[in-house]
């Protein structure tokens, strides 16, 4: 037993004289607000909404001529040949399928653009953000959100680090 708590006391002697006597500076940003604030990033997502509106449009365009087709089948359907009859189902099932390819090559494009929008402003307010900490020292910076889960829960305000990245890209606050 005794030699338990001795081995318990310097287990503890030396945890404690491996901790550093410097306190750590740790700050946030809420880059959600950040990018909010900035025009650019307002700007990427209405070029974004203008592509999906495009995208919508073609979309509608398809669905439209497939169902279009579709109801002149049903309606004729009963007296067509049936070689007329299969050529038509074998059209509507190209039209229904040229739609889903449409669909998911919609999504790989919206990724690609939304990347390329996205990204360069991305790595503008990362650049700001360790600016912002190495000037200000702090050792770390946090998200204090990703999307809208709260990842800090709580923090004093004196060091969110938010309008400092905003004052380092030259922005005014909203």
């Amino acid at each position: 037993m005794k030699k338990l708590i001795a081995s318990l006391l310097v287990l503890i002697g030396f945890s404690s004289f491996g901790q550093s006597q410097d306190c750590q500076r740790i700050g946030f940003a809420d880059t959600n607000y950040i990018l909010q604030v900035l025009p650019e990033f307002n700007k990427a997502q209405n070029d974004l909404q203008v592509d999906i509106n495009q995208y919508e449009k073609q979309f509608q365009a398809k669905i439209a001529e497939y169902e279009s087709k579709l109801k002149l089948y049903q309606q004729g359907s009963s007296a067509m040949i049936d070689i007329v009859r299969l050529d038509k189902e074998t059209e509507l099932r190209r039209i229904q399928e040229s739609i889903e390819k449409f669909q998911g090559d919609v999504q790989v494009a919206l990724r690609k653009r939304e990347s390329e929008l996205l990204q360069p402003i991305l790595n503008k307010v990362g650049r700001a953000i360790d600016a912002v900490a190495l000037e200000n020292g702090f050792d770390f910076i946090l998200n204090s959100k990703v999307g809208t889960t709260e990842i800090v829960q709580f923090a004093d305000q004196k060091f969110d680090v938010s309008d400092l990245v905003l004052d380092k890209l030259g922005v005014d606050k909203k």
